[in-house]
């Protein structure tokens, strides 16, 4: 899977920041048996994921062990609504929750 993601940015007051986009790119690993992604942002920043899928929900966490590390989460447990989790970790063990998303389709 491939994608372009972009998300628009505004200060409390509804002053536009910047537009944040990301390129994402994911797929087997048949050699780990898991899931890789490697993402890029306009900050910058990139990474590397390793990921699994347990029942409806898909997570990627970085592969690194230096902080600070990523977790993403998609959640489709229900059929109309997609939930999607940004965390972050220090040590790899707590995670603190960075965003949080609702996703509905849209006509």
């Amino acid at each position: 899977m491939v994608g372009d993601f972009e998300q628009d940015q505004y200060l409390e007051d509804g002053t536009f920041v910047l537009k944040w986009e990301l390129h994402w790119v994911c797929g087997w690993d048949p050699f780990s048996n898991e899931y890789r992604a490697t993402i890029a942002d306009c900050y910058g920043h990139t990474e590397i994921m390793k990921g699994r899928i347990e029942g409806d929900v898909m997570v990627f966490e970085s592969m690194r062990e230096t902080p600070p590390m990523l977790r993403m989460t998609w959640d489709a447990s229900s059929p109309d609504l997609l939930l999607w989790r940004n965390e972050m970790s220090s040590d790899g063990m707590s995670w603190q929750l960075v965003e949080e998303y609702l996703m509905a389709p849209t006509d």
